[in-house]
């Protein structure tokens, strides 16, 4: 198993895959798209309007995000979400606080916290 501290670890491409055992903390920054299924405690950002950060099954994040788009699959704990979109599907299990412009939540999903829809440009 890999594990991983950074501080100001930065993706300047636009596909990015983040998988299977890898275990990290830090600062995460990033453009394009990034698919998640490792383990991440810290903050996960990105200033594309049009990024889009996939949390997929069995992925574990704690700590904050701020990513235009958010698709969750796996586990968010004591998480600080602030996105433009943001979908928790039914294997979702999210405990924090989630602010977005459009919010959808999949039949089957666990949300505990607080869902905050935001106009545009709070976000």
């Amino acid at each position: 198993m890999s594990t991983a501290i950074w501080k100001d670890l930065e993706l300047l491409n636009e596909q990015h895959w983040i998988s299977g055992d890898f275990r990290g903390r830090g600062e995460f920054e990033f453009r394009g798209i990034l698919r998640f299924s490792g383990s991440w405690i810290g903050s996960i950002r990105s200033s594309d309007p049009e990024a889009r950060l996939f949390i997929l099954d069995g992925a574990h994040l704690e700590g904050r995000i701020d990513v235009a788009h958010v698709i969750v699959a796996g586990t968010l704990s004591d998480i600080v979400l602030n996105a433009s979109s943001f979908e928790a599907v039914r294997t979702a299990r999210v405990r924090g606080r989630v602010s977005a412009g459009t919010l959808k939540i999949e039949e089957g999903a666990v949300i505990e916290g607080e869902l905050t829809s935001v106009s545009a440009k709070e976000v």
